[in-house]
């Protein structure tokens, strides 16, 4: 058994489907293309800014977010940027994921060299686990020399070639000599894996289409929802965010959000609504975990189909909400 990952997509003429009969190469070459896109097809799962303090001194940045990742366990790049400010001590970077048993290391660098007044990248590849539901990134620099973090992208890299045998997500890759033998039959389940092993993929690896991601302590985070400055029972917002889907219409989203209070109700305290007329409007407590509910949105369909969504902190007496992060995903529908 063989199977074969090219490097690129084979784009088949209209002409080899004209008076094919019984022709393998078609097929052949849309099943070869499954094994490519399940190699290579890498939407971001997270594009983040991170909403922080111009300068950190003296203490570490620590971010933590929702995720959706690959129900496969696949590979992922991380790639992060920090700001340096002045002395050359050296920075460290710690990427966790949480599993529902505790934090557990995805990368834990050494000292990353950190010039004074320069950007620094650093990048890894590594698994995010199945079960993952939060990422966690820990920046600490050197003798509290000063710096900001800028943000992280993060995206599938799950390498090649192609394996045998059914994975989690439900994608079958292609045994390259099943159509290649001399008289090998086109069979009607050749024909429908190109449509379920394709959506398999596309499904099974969510993008990123909003984010909102502050410190996670109470102490550090940079914005906040207190009565101090709005009246009680009304809605801070804490910012917006255009979400880009050229070619769909009315489209689902998943959101996911992470937010605590300092005392108090937890209740409903945090809201994304879609700013348009008939937009849509969706609340998640503020209870310390991840909450997780679906937004519909109104879009025409167009190439330059896209939706702007706001992020709202309740007011309530006497406390204060903290988001600390809000994530947006998007996958196709079947």
């Amino acid at each position: 058994m063989a199977f074969t990952t090219n490097a690129a997509l084979t784009i088949t003429p209209t002409t080899a489907f004209l008076h094919a009969l019984a022709d393998q190469d078609p097929l052949h070459t849309a099943l070869l293309n499954l094994n490519h896109l399940y190699a290579h097809y890498a939407p971001p799962l997270h594009s983040i800014v991170y909403t922080t303090k111009h300068a950190i001194i003296g203490r570490s940045a620590v971010f933590e977010w929702p995720t959706a990742p690959s129900a496969d366990s696949i590979e992922y790049t991380f790639t992060t940027w920090i700001r340096t400010g002045t002395g050359t001590n050296t920075l460290t970077v710690l990427i966790e994921e949480w599993t529902g048993a505790g934090w557990g290391t995805i990368d834990s660098t050494a000292a990353i060299a950190a010039p004074a007044t320069s950007v620094v990248e650093y990048t890894v590849t590594a698994p995010i686990s199945a079960t993952a539901t939060k990422l966690r990134a820990t920046y600490t620099r050197a003798a509290s020399d000063p710096f900001f973090a800028d943000g992280i992208i993060i995206y599938p890299n799950p390498g090649t070639p192609v394996g045998a045998g059914e994975t989690s997500s439900g994608f079958i890759p292609y045994d390259t000599g099943l159509l290649t033998t001399a008289g090998a039959p086109l069979t009607t389940e050749h024909v429908n894996r190109c449509k379920t092993s394709a959506l398999a993929v596309l499904l099974d690896r969510q993008q990123c289409v909003l984010s909102f991601v502050q410190e996670d302590t109470a102490a550090n985070v940079l914005i906040e929802a207190s009565d101090g400055y709005y009246a009680a029972g009304s809605w801070q917002e804490i910012g917006a965010a255009v979400c880009s889907l050229p070619g769909q219409k009315n489209p689902t989203i998943t959101i996911k959000a992470l937010a605590t209070v300092n005392a108090g109700a937890d209740t409903r305290l945090v809201r994304v609504h879609q700013d348009h007329p008939q937009g849509r409007i969706t609340e998640f407590d503020a209870d310390g975990v991840v909450n997780s509910e679906t937004l519909e949105l109104i879009t025409d369909g167009g190439p330059e189909a896209a939706a702007v969504l706001k992020l709202y902190a309740k007011i309530e007496p006497g406390q204060k909400t903290y988001v600390h992060a809000v994530c947006g995903f998007w996958q196709p529908g079947d």
